[in-house]
């Protein structure tokens, strides 16, 4: 089930970012007679959705990590992975606390969450 919702949620994003300005020109032609919707929302949607898609593959093995009949060493080595995991949780927090909006420049605005 977690498989379709992500994979129903980078669909989704894709089919977003394509089709932001119809016709879809617009988005690069600015001559174009295009409608365009704000794409700073789409950003924001775009990052708390992955950071929830994030959790959710983060969360979903844990039942079976829980489980008793793993020895220990395998538990700390799964622990450590999935710790490692959690640091890109992390950073897609502090992605969305460093989004903003840059005199409508969307690539400008988005340079200091993508480093």
């Amino acid at each position: 089930m977690a498989i379709f919702l992500i994979g129903g949620w980078c669909l989704g994003q894709f089919l977003s970012v394509v089709f932001l300005c119809l016709p879809v020109q617009g988005f690069w032609d600015m001559n174009t007679q295009a409608r365009c919707r704000d794409q700073f929302i789409g950003v924001y949607l775009n990052a708390v959705g992955t950071l929830v898609t994030d959790f959710i593959t983060l969360v979903l093995p844990m039942p079976a990590i829980w489980r008793p009949n793993l020895p220990k060493t395998q538990k700390w080595a799964l622990f450590g992975i999935f710790g490692i995991g959690s640091f890109t949780s992390a950073i897609s927090i502090v992605r969305v606390t460093t989004l903003g909006r840059s005199d409508g420049d969307l690539t400008y605005g988005a340079a200091a969450s993508s480093c």
